[in-house]
This record gives C-alpha cells, sequence and structure tokens, in this order.
C-alpha cells in the first residue's frame, strides 16, 4: 500500500491519500505439454497464460537426445490461443528424449515446467506398421495374372513402403517382385502367373516403416499355379562386378533329364553349366558362374524333360558384367603378372652386365 499527501509552503498538509497495487512477480504458467511424432521429429504443444493481464512475449524449448546437450527451439503461439507449439527435430527411435519449456512475460517474468537438471523425459518408441492383405484369399487357386492388394497404416505417421515376394513351397530362396512408385501408390501389384510353374507357392508380402530402427511386419499366404508353365523364366542378378558369383535359378513344372545354363556373349556361348537341384529333391534348379571379362550377357537354359521335350528359355534382360580393373584371380590376369615380373627380372640383369 502507498500512503501519500500534499505539503504546501505555509505548512498546510491534505488529507492523505492511499493507493493499494500489487506488483506483478509471477511468471507465466506453464501447462503440461502435449506429445505426438511427426515426419520431422516430435511435436509439442503446450498451453501457457499468464495469471495477470500481461501477455506472453516469448516460449522456449529445450530439448535432447539421449546423453546429448540441451539445444533450444522458439516455439510459435497459435493464434488466438493460448497455445504454443514446436518440434522436438531429429527425434530418433528407441532414444529417451528431454525437454522442459521456458515462458517469458512481457515484465520479464519467466516460469519453466521443468528445469536442465529436472526435465520431462520419454522414450521415443517406433510402432510396427499395420498391413492388411485383402487380394488374393489365401490358399486360393490362380491362373494368368492375378492381383496383388494391400493397405497400410502408422501410427507414427512414417512413410510406408511394401515389398512383394514368392517362392515354390519346395524351395527356399524368395523371388522378389518388382514394384513400381505408381503402383506404391496405389497399394497395388499385378502379378504375372502365367510365367509361374505349376505348383503351390508361398506368397510374402511386407511392410517397412524406413525408419533407422526399422519395423516390418509380414503377411504370408498360399497359392496355388494350377495350370501355369513348365519351365519358368531364370532369375539372375542384372548387375555385377568382374569375378562376383553370379547365380541362376530356374523351376520347373515337371522332372527333367538333362538341364544346363548357358551365357552368351555376341552370340557366342562363353560359358556353360550342368544344373543341380537347390535344394535336392525339388524343381528348383541353379548354376553359379564367375565371369572376370566385362560386357553384356545373355542368360539361356536348355535340356530335356524326361518325357523326352527338349526346351530352352532365355532370361528377360541381359546381365552386364562390370569394366574396371585387373581381375587377380583369373588366368589372364596371372599371365599378364608373370610376363611383367619376367620382363623386369630380364632388364635388372641387363643392367648388372653393365655395372651399373
Amino acid at each position: 500500500m502507498l500512503h501519500y499527501s500534499a505539503l504546501d509552503v505555509a505548512g498546510n498538509q491534505e488529507v492523505e491519500h492511499r493507493l493499494t497495487f500489487a506488483l506483478d512477480t509471477h511468471g507465466p504458467a506453464v501447462l503440461n505439454a502435449v506429445t505426438t511424432p511427426v515426419p520431422q521429429g516430435v511435436n509439442v504443444t503446450v498451453s501457457i497464460s499468464d495469471p495477470l493481464p500481461d501477455e506472453v512475449q516469448s516460449a522456449t524449448l529445450f530439448y535432447r537426445n539421449g546423453q546429448s546437450a540441451f539445444s533450444s527451439a522458439q516455439l510459435r503461439n497459435l493464434a488466438g490461443s493460448n497455445f504454443w507449439s514446436g518440434i522436438l527435430p531429429g527425434a530418433q527411435r528407441g532414444v529417451q528424449v528431454c525437454y522442459y519449456i521456458s515462458a517469458t512475460d512481457q515484465l520479464g517474468n519467466t516460469a519453466t515446467n521443468g528445469t536442465e537438471v529436472t526435465p520431462i523425459c520419454f522414450s521415443s518408441e517406433n510402432h510396427a506398421p499395420s498391413l492388411a492383405v485383402s487380394s488374393p484369399q489365401d490358399q486360393s487357386q490362380v491362373q494368368g495374372s492375378f492381383e496383388v492388394r494391400w493397405s497400410t497404416s502408422d501410427i507414427d505417421n512414417d512413410p510406408v513402403s511394401v515389398a512383394i515376394s514368392y517362392r515354390l513351397k519346395s524351395a527356399v530362396e524368395l523371388i522378389p517382385v518388382s514394384i513400381s512408385p505408381e503402383e506404391q501408390g496405389a497399394r497395388s501389384k499385378i502379378v504375372n502367373a502365367s510365367e509361374l510353374v505349376t505348383g503351390d507357392y508361398l506368397l510374402r508380402v511386407e511392410a517397412s516403416d524406413n525408419q533407422p530402427f526399422n519395423n516390418r511386419t509380414r503377411v504370408d499366404l498360399s497359392f496355388t499355379v494350377g495350370n501355369g508353365t513348365l519351365l519358368s523364366r531364370p532369375t539372375f542378378p542384372t548387375d555385377v562386378a568382374p569375378g562376383q558369383a553370379i547365380k541362376v535359378t530356374v523351376q520347373v513344372g515337371k522332372p527333367v533329364d538333362s538341364i544346363e545354363a548357358r551365357l552368351l556373349k555376341d552370340g557366342q556361348v562363353a560359358a556353360r553349366q550342368a544344373m543341380e537341384q537347390d535344394p535336392p529333391g525339388t524343381r528348383t534348379y541353379t548354376a553359379t558362374f564367375h565371369v572376370s571379362d566385362p560386357g553384356n550377357y545373355e542368360v539361356e537354359v536348355r535340356g530335356t524333360f524326361s518325357d523326352g521335350t527338349p526346351f530352352v528359355v532365355r532370361g528377360a534382360s541381359p546381365i552386364r558384367v562390370q569394366g574396371g580393373g585387373l581381375n587377380i584371380g583369373s588366368p589372364e590376369t596371372l599371365g599378364i603378372l608373370v610376363v611383367g615380373i619376367a620382363v623386369i627380372a630380364l632388364a635388372a640383369a641387363g643392367l648388372r652386365r653393365r655395372g651399373l
């Protein structure tokens, strides 16, 4: 309370006046924040108000990921409200995130809802995406082409991509199916079953959130190709380094007497090898090549079914063996090294005879 009165030069004093006021030393009220995952990190929204008519002037978010030092970022006011919002950038999944918020009013009063010593902490968990496959139905029989249709969602709002692969149930290795960005967006892929051999298959659809702590959700279905081809197109890597293993795989629809794989360069057979059942007792055959000479190679598989019918099939695209340095393991390179060493030895002997 303030007391005051006026006194003139003649000694006359007016009646005392009294003025009551309050000194504002209170900072804004910073209520508990709400955190939600967003693609850029973790969004923080907090309610900040001042108990007196002073407006909140600024709000600062202090944060850290794991044991790193605290960084700061300014929160922005959501127009017409007491809510302030900001992003905890780069919050890594599976790492503890800590933060606190400081707010200041126009009189310079400051308040926080935590401190550097006692921050608010939570674990930034990465959730697996959800996946549902609506087509084909499990244990369905397909002919010609069939559609794989799926739907996905992610509670963390992470972008989700889908991979599709299949194999004969008697085989071991899954064969991937190429999916374009447009097909990813449409959540639909048409698979040509006419190129698959007759038999029972496993179809695998897998959704991934593409995060550092990559979570995947898998759906396995069974389907049967009742009237497929007797010989599938061979599969193999299409871009390899010199000397790298090239595994050629083919599937047959009935028993064979003989089967071999060939690599053709410029229409000529560059390498040939008998194919073997892999694993034994199945109708999946493989052969492995190692090629050092750069260039493009066609893959051809030919043989005879057990009923005497001959067959031949070529790969859908060529293999590109990259150019580059010498392959130390190749006979050609060993020959060059031997000749080079011999030339150096002869030159050294000549220098010794000259006394140099």
